[in-house]
């Protein structure tokens, strides 16, 4: 059975789930779930990268391993995508300052949630 399931990392459209095992019977075929969606793993990674997600929403992951017939235990978790906060690039404005100064303009952000 997995433990310290957790997310490790995450992106806008990634997120980085990672995982250890604490007995002897070492699973090697898992499976996550996610939004209908099913992955299979080789456990023996402890970890794996979910990609092509959506940008700020919420994802319920579950992982099981092959080690009964139903199954096995589920360990879940809750993860949200990181919003798209730059919709344009910077710019430089050369103008504004004088000779060996740079000036980095960012857009406003257009995401009203806390970052």
């Amino acid at each position: 059975v997995p433990k310290n399931f957790t997310v490790k990392l995450v992106t806008k459209t990634s997120v980085l789930l990672t995982w250890k095992f604490s007995d002897s019977r070492f699973p090697y075929r898992c499976m996550i779930e996610y939004n209908r969606q099913k992955v299979d793993i080789d456990a023996r990674m402890t970890k794996a990268l979910i990609t092509n997600l959506r940008p700020n929403s919420t994802y319920e992951f579950r992982i099981t391993c092959q080690e009964s017939s139903d199954g096995g235990p589920k360990h879940k978790l809750v993860a949200r995508t990181a919003p798209p906060i730059l919709v344009r690039r910077p710019e430089l404005d050369l103008k504004r300052e004088p000779d060996s100064t740079l000036t980095i303009v960012f857009p406003p952000l257009e995401s009203k949630e806390l970052i």
